[in-house]
């Protein structure tokens, strides 16, 4: 769960990826990482997962927003880092953070996304 709210899987045009469930449901499905996860107009690219000398690679394609905010958060929910830039391509150092199973908010004006990532 993220702030209590239980988590569920969804497919998101093939791949599999954590979605917030609002309906207290408790989670569902099998989650694995997400590393292309696609709507009508975008596509992110969150590579390389799991994350290699600790740099995470995040872009997105046909993107209409100027700037993206990103969430890293660690398995309870607990926000540790954030940060903000241009979605079209954001390099983000995390070989600060322990290795272990995370997950990546990206929020837009129009877009928000949650993938799951290992360090």
């Amino acid at each position: 769960s993220i702030d209590n709210i239980p988590l569920r899987c969804e497919n998101l045009s093939g791949f599999f990826a954590p979605i917030i469930a609002g309906n207290g449901n408790s989670p569902t499905g099998n989650c694995v990482s997400g590393v292309k996860i696609g709507a009508e107009k975008s596509t992110w690219n969150i590579y390389p997962n799991p994350v290699s000398l600790g740099v995470l690679n995040i872009s997105c394609n046909n993107c209409p927003a100027a700037v993206a905010s990103f969430r890293l958060m660690d398995v309870t929910g607990r926000c540790i880092a954030s940060a903000s830039g241009n979605p079209t391509h954001f390099t983000w150092n995390l070989s600060g953070y322990p290795s272990g199973v995370y997950f990546l908010s990206i929020e837009t004006d129009n877009d928000w996304r949650m993938v799951k990532i290992a360090l």
